[in-house]
Order: structure tokens, then sequence, then C-alpha cells
């Protein structure tokens, strides 16, 4: 029991015509690494030797990986998987006699179905720091923007405080014209009504 070739196809279309698929040589190989854009259809073919009557063949299969459960395919040759995800599969197959004896020991084939990579490991984890690195830059952008903003308002603040600290001096000082003015005009009046008050004297006591 061998397993003799393994077939790759990029899509359905190409799985029904010959010359479309990747053949790859497995024969002495019990691993194969296979990129994942390559591998959206895959078929293995195998063959049991020692049987004399290749129609009383039957085989049975399955994938580790994939499912435990053996698919029992009577005498065809083919078994074919789709669009599998990426990781690590084990192919199976045994064989069984005319008298529908199976044998216990088949052939096996372990194949890796390698992700894009944007899907690997090493890109989420970049994704994901370079993800972190624009947060923080938008952070420390922002903190910065509100560090100048707050800048500005002080400045603004200060220059309005110094405005209404002039004002408030030039109010003073007019108060303290018109207080003073106000002074003046007090002593003027008190003068005015003395000199008034000495000259109706005058007029009622005259000499």
């Amino acid at each position: 029991m061998r397993i003799t070739a393994l077939n790759i196809w990029k899509d359905e279309k190409h799985s029904s015509q010959k010359g479309e698929s990747k053949l790859v040589n497995i024969i002495g190989h019990k691993t194969c690494n296979i990129l994942y854009s390559n591998s959206h259809y895959i078929s293995f073919e195998f063959v049991a030797t020692g049987y004399q009557s290749s129609q009383k063949k039957q085989y049975a299969y399955w994938l580790e990986g994939y499912t435990n459960k053996k698919f029992y395919v009577g005498n065809e040759r083919k078994a074919t998987f789709t669009n599998l995800n990426p990781g690590t599969y084990t192919f199976h197959v045994i064989a069984a006699n005319c008298d529908g004896y199976w044998t216990e020991q088949g052939d096996s084939h372990t194949f890796t179905i390698i992700p894009p990579w944007w899907k690997t490991w090493w890109f989420k984890i970049l994704s994901s720091v370079i993800f972190a690195f624009l947060l923080l830059l938008i952070y420390y952008i922002r903190i910065i923007r509100i560090k100048q903003q707050n800048k500005l308002l002080e400045s603004t603040v200060e220059i309005r405080t110094k405005d209404l600290i002039q004002a408030n001096n030039e109010i003073k000082t007019q108060n303290s014209i018109i207080n003073a003015k106000n002074e003046e005009l007090f002593t003027t009046l008190e003068t005015k009504d003395k000199l008034i008050s000495i000259i109706a004297h005058d007029l009622k006591n005259p000499t």
C-alpha cells in the first residue's frame, strides 16, 4: 500500500483540466509543506500492491487534523479535499483484499498548509505592535495639542488680566482726579459762601 501522488489546484475549474494541476512528488517523503495560495483543492492518489484482482481492491482513507472519520470508497484510488484551513494534516489510507480483510498498516503523508502572510502569527503580532504604536502616537499628539492649547489660553488670560489691571488703574486715576476736583470745588464753594456772608453783613451794617 502506498501513496503515489499529491495534486494541488488553485480552483475547482482547474481541478477538472489536465495539465492545470501542480503535481508534488511525494514518493519516499513523509512530509511536504504546501503554500496556502496553491492549495484550495488537494487530491491524493494511491495504489495497493500485492493483490491480483484490481476490481476487488477496496480502499479507505481519513485526514487526521480534519476528521478521524474513515471514508470507504470502494476501488476509487483518489481522495480530494477542498479549502482546508491552515494547519498540519496527516493523510492515511488503507486497503482490503478480495476477502474483505483490511490491512492494519497502510500509508500516510503529513503536510502543512501555510497561511498567507496576512494571517501569519508574526504579521498579527506586527500589526498589534503597529496599532499600539499608532494609538500611543495619537495619544502623544493629543497631549501636545492640549498643552499648546493650555499655553495659548494661559497667554490669553495673562494678556486680558494685564489689560484689566491697566483699565482698573486708569479708573483709579480718573477717580483720584475727580475726587481732587470735587475737593477743589467744595473749597471754592466754601470760600464763595464766606464772601457772600461778609458782603451781606456789610450791607446790613454800613459804617
